[in-house]
């Protein structure tokens, strides 16, 4: 953002009207080798963390933590958290709700089998099948 509107002041970056570097859509970058970007922009590595499998933390788990911030997640109080559909996003979410929020329980509801295999993998502590969207209500009730 432009770092002086009232949405990023209120750090809302996101809604501020004049954008200055999104790289890849405002700006070129998106997919240069080297791109020139604030420092508030960069996120130091560990070493253990190859380039590759940090690339989602860019979107899919930024977006995962602004989703656990609007819901006002809040473990002390709150004891379940289903994440209703799981992908980039909803895995990044399992893993802030179990590993940051400590959420005793975590649940997911995932069409495919897969993505219900690697929620549980990821921290989920129940699965429901989200195919048929009549019956997963009562799944979620009976599970929790």
């Amino acid at each position: 953002g432009c770092t002086t509107c009232r949405w990023c002041k209120r750090n809302e970056e996101q809604l501020c009207p004049n954008l200055k570097a999104e790289h890849g859509f405002i700006t070129d970058g998106g997919l240069a080798g080297y791109i020139r970007t604030p420092s508030k922009n960069a996120v130091v590595l560990p070493d253990s963390l190859e380039f590759v499998d940090a690339a989602p933390i860019g979107c899919g788990v930024t977006t995962a933590v602004h989703a656990a911030k609007m819901g006002r997640v809040d473990s002390t109080h709150d004891e379940c958290a289903l994440v209703y559909g799981c992908n980039g996003v909803g895995f990044g979410l399992v893993q802030l709700l179990k590993n940051v929020y400590k959420m005793k329980t975590v649940g997911v509801v995932a069409r495919s089998e897969a993505k219900r295999k690697r929620a549980i993998e990821l921290g989920a502590d129940f699965v429901v099948d989200g195919t048929d969207s009549s019956s997963v209500a009562a799944a979620v009730r009976e599970k929790t």
